[in-house]
Formats: structure tokens, C-alpha cells, sequence
């Protein structure tokens, strides 16, 4: 009696129905997924063998527990890290307005319009920690456009177009000198880490109103001004701490192909040391308009790399906490909601991000204010949309099969499912209060 090979595709729709509802979809992945049915595992395993790669299960774990002595195709796929997140810390100038008054340029930045540039770059390069109930709030140089509980500068992360210039390592060695028979040893001699000051290449996209350009522009005169000329002061406490006050961490961060966890992770400190601002000048009689501007280079003066090493995951989220009291470990849970990656497109640009220190996963965290104000909008979009794939439902396709497995879009039925869990967890807190 010879084995069933054979599956109709009626037992595989079912079977990936059971396996994943939320996404019943006709793939290789979800067929795997799906792989209760003994007929079926062994279908699939058995054309991987025909073809040369192994069956689904060992074809991995045979490349990486023996040598491939039948010269058949190595299964592994290549690396396929997502390049991730890149974060700039916003600097902690002193740009109050006694400060600002004793340069003529700098006291450009006393612009009194709220959405002006000159006040978005202000609330930019002073993270304000030293303002009460967390800064801006209350500040006189605040910033509709400037989150006053995020350490980071988000226009820069946002128009990074390249980054260069890290390190590697390399083990420093000893080598003996020749003996007669010009035998020599080696061996390690120094150690691997880099603390050495070096050069970072960053590039970006420049936005309208040469606000990246006019960003650098005044972060290296107050360079100037701070540690050439003595025109400003830096906060006290930087002096008394001995801290320089226009450094800025930049953080980066590689994830999976999915963006759920962090693959790699790397940290340096540094300060601008250039701004193209003679490019806004250049002139082409055959151009109407200034190319020259459209991207801008910045060199970073840099000390030292660290990579992967778990306290960077640490210093992340430190930094987060110490411009946003409520987002800390003991309050988090009653004023923010960790949104599901389904959610991601709608509170885009309005959450505190975070990396759980155990298992390096990526999260980001809205604020319950916010939430509150999406979840209406949330539940009359996917309502809709679910009335339209219960009507899918019910059309047949020429196969007998519910149109709906090809066309409708079953995964908005669980994020619906999600943003009335989280509603419920948040009407939870508020009894609880």
C-alpha cells in the first residue's frame, strides 16, 4: 500500500485556516505553519528531497550540525537584516534667553513665533531637562512640533539618507622576531574595543526652509560660542559635572526582516564639526533653483563605538524615562498602551519607543491620551471594512471556494479584534484607579 501523496486543496485551505485564521493565506509559510497533517508534512518534505535540499525540518539543522559532503544546495538563506532605526539625543545647550541675547546670530533663534523654524530648532538642541513637570510644558521657547517627552531629534532620524565611518575590530598582535630557521610566533597583544576618536559621515534629506542645513547652522555656533569665544555659558550643572553640553548619543539599531526584535545594536557620542551652509549660496545661471541644497552632508567628531553590549539596550531606555517621568517602569502601564504591529501605520510618528531588555523586541507605547482620541475613528474604519468582508463571504468563486479567502482582507478583522482588547485594558486601568 502505497502512501497519499497528494493533497486536494480543499484540505489545505482548511488546514491553513486552522493554523492561522487571522491571515489565510496560500503561501509556502503558512503551509509549513499548517503542518498538523501528516499527508501534508510529508508531501512537502518529500518534494524538498526530490529537489535536493532536504526535508523542511533538517534541511537547517544538517548544514549546521555536519559538513554537506553530497555537494547539494546549502538551504540557509542569507542575512536579511532590516536596517533598522537610527537616534540622534537632543542636545542639552543652554538656549535660554539671557544666553542666546550675547550672540547676534544665535539671538536669532529668539523668535517668538511657536511654528517657526527658528523655534523648532531652539526645542530641538536643548532637551530642556532642567525646566519643571518635564520641561516644555511650561518653557517659553516650546514647539507644536517638537515632542517635549522624547530625548531624540526625530527630523534627523526621519532624513538620514547614509551613515559611515564605524569602526571594526581588529585584535592588536605581537610578533616575535626570527629565529634560525626564520621561525616566528604571534599572539594577541592589545585590546579589541575602540575608544579612539574618529570621523562619522552622515547624510541627509534636506526639508524645506533648509531646516536640516539651518539646524547644523546654529549647532556649531553655539560650538563656537560656548568653548571658543565664551559669548554663552552652558547650563551649571554641565560644568559642575564636567559634561560638554552640545553632544549628542546616536544610536543605531539593525532588526529582523518583521521589525519585531533587534538583530544588532551599536552607540557612539560626538558633535558636528561641519555645516554646508555655503552651498545655500552657490549660484548656476542654467538653474532656476539651488540643487546644491537638496541633500546635506554632516561630519560628526565621534568617541569611541560600542557594540552590542546590553547596556546600550539600558541607556536607551534610560533616556526615555528621564525626559518622560510617566514612562517609566512603575507608572508606564497607566498612561501608556503598547500598540500591536497592525497599528503601527495609525500612531505613526506619536509613540515612546522601547526595547524589553530580555528578549530585545522593539515596542513602541502611545499614550493613553492619544489612543483615546483614535479609537472612534478606529472602530467606524474597521467596521466598515469587516461589513465589506462579510459580504465577500458570501460570494462564491468558480471553485465553490468563499471569495473572501482570495479578496477580502482578514487581517483587519483581528486588528479590530485588538483595538477593542486594548480599549477594554484601558477602561480597566481607569476602574482601577
Amino acid at each position: 500500500m502505497t502512501d497519499k501523496k497528494v493533497v486536494s486543496l480543499e484540505d489545505v485551505i482548511n488546514a491553513i485556516k486552522q493554523a492561522n485564521p487571522s491571515n489565510p493565506a496560500v503561501t509556502i509559510e503558512n503551509i509549513i505553519g499548517s503542518g498538523q497533517s501528516a499527508n501534508m508534512a510529508k508531501l512537502i518534505d518529500q518534494l524538498f528531497i526530490e529537489n535536493g535540499f532536504g526535508s523542511v525540518k533538517s534541511g537547517v539543522s544538517r548544514s549546521l550540525y555536519g559538513v554537506n559532503f553530497a555537494g547539494t544546495p546549502n538551504s540557509l538563506p542569507i542575512n536579511r537584516d532590516h536596517t533598522g532605526f537610527t537616534f540622534f539625543t537632543k542636545p542639552l545647550m543652554n538656549m535660554t534667553t539671557d544666553n542666546l541675547r550675547q550672540s547676534r546670530t544665535l539671538s536669532g533663534l529668539l523668535n517668538t513665533d511657536e511654528t517657526s523654524v527658528h523655534r523648532l530648532i531652539r526645542a530641538s538642541l536643548d532637551a530642556q531637562v532642567f525646566n519643571e513637570n518635564n520641561r516644555a510644558a511650561n518653557s517659553s521657547y516650546k514647539s507644536p512640533f517638537i515632542n517635549p517627552n522624547s530625548p531624540f531629534i526625530p527630523i534627523l532620524s526621519n532624513n538620514l539618507l547614509s551613515m559611515s565611518g564605524w569602526s571594526d575590530y581588529d585584535v592588536q598582535t605581537y610578533t616575535s622576531a626570527s629565529g634560525n630557521m626564520r621561525e616566528e610566533f604571534s599572539f594577541a597583544d592589545g585590546v579589541v574595543r575602540d575608544y579612539r576618536t574618529w570621523d562619522m559621515s552622515c547624510s541627509f534629506r534636506n526639508l524645506d526652509g533648509n531646516l536640516i542645513t539651518m539646524l547644523f547652522f546654529y549647532w556649531v555656533l553655539y560650538i563656537e560660542a560656548v568653548a571658543i569665544t565664551g559669548e554663552c555659558l552652558p547650563y551649571p550643572v554641565m560644568n559642575l559635572q564636567h559634561e560638554i553640553d552640545y553632544m549628542t548619543g546616536i544610536y543605531r539599531f539593525t532588526l529582523d526582516p518583521s521589525l519585531t526584535y533587534i538583530t544588532g545594536f551599536a552607540k557612539t557620542i560626538g558633535f558636528p564639526v561641519t555645516c554646508p551652509i555655503g552651498n545655500m549660496f552657490n549660484f548656476d545661471f542654467d538653474k532656476t533653483y539651488n540643487d546644491d541644497s537638496h541633500q546635506v552632508s554632516i561630519q560628526f567628531r565621534c568617541h569611541g563605538a560600542e557594540y552590542n553590549d546590553p547596556i546600550i539596550v539600558r541607556e536607551f531606555n534610560r533616556a526615555v524615562e528621564l525626559m518622560d517621568p510617566n514612562f517609566r517602569a512603575q507608572s508606564r502601564n497607566s498612561y501608556y498602551l503598547q500598540i500591536p504591529k497592525s497599528l503601527y501605520r495609525t500612531f505613526n510618528g506619536l509613540c515612546q519607543p522601547l526595547i524589553d531588555e530580555d528578549s530585545f523586541e522593539f515596542q513602541w507605547w502611545v499614550p493613553i491620551s492619544i489612543w483615546e482620541e483614535h479609537v472612534p475613528i478606529l472602530r467606524q474604519r474597521y467596521s466598515e471594512i469587516n461589513k465589506l468582508n462579510r459580504k465577500a463571504a458570501n460570494i462564491k468563486d468558480v471553485g465553490g471556494n468563499p471569495q473572501s479567502l482570495i479578496t477580502a482582507l482578514p487581517q483587519n478583522v483581528d486588528i479590530f479584534m485588538q483595538v477593542q482588547e486594548l480599549a477594554r485594558k484601558n477602561a480597566s486601568k481607569k476602574k482601577s484607579k
